[in-house]
């Protein structure tokens, strides 16, 4: 299974900082700790293969599910005052890897990422896939 997401939201005025877009967080750029990167615009690109196996382990199998995924993450983003200016921001990357517990025939999902980049690491544990 293969994977893709193009990301963008610009947001015009003077926002509180807590609203501005960011990168570095659980969903975008996620090898960048603490939402590191944000600004009135930010983009970013993802893809992410996935392969899928079966394993039923007692106790999981019958409550959730048997069916399991390994991940392998590349991600880049930029951010900027506006839209213009992200577009020739300078490309910070991640990349990672992951494993996810698909639930009863992909009702939902249990995951955990490990990213690296420049910045750090950071692991992810969360419901759902990022995308």
């Amino acid at each position: 299974e293969v994977a893709g997401r193009l990301w963008t939201k610009t947001l015009y005025g003077d926002p509180p900082f807590w609203v501005q877009p960011n990168l570095g967080n659980e969903d975008v750029l996620r090898g960048v700790p603490n939402k590191r990167f944000r600004d009135n615009s930010a983009q970013s690109a993802t893809a992410e293969i996935r392969y899928n196996f079966a394993l039923a382990l007692p106790f999981i199998d019958g409550w959730l599910g048997k069916d399991w995924q390994l991940a392998a993450f590349a991600e880049t983003g930029r951010v900027g005052d506006d839209f213009a200016s992200a577009s020739t921001g300078t490309l910070h990357h991640s990349a990672g890897i992951g494993g996810r517990l698909i639930f009863n025939e992909r009702v939902g999902a249990m995951r955990g990422d490990l990213g690296f980049s420049e910045h750090g690491v950071a692991l992810i544990v969360k419901f759902n896939q990022a995308f």
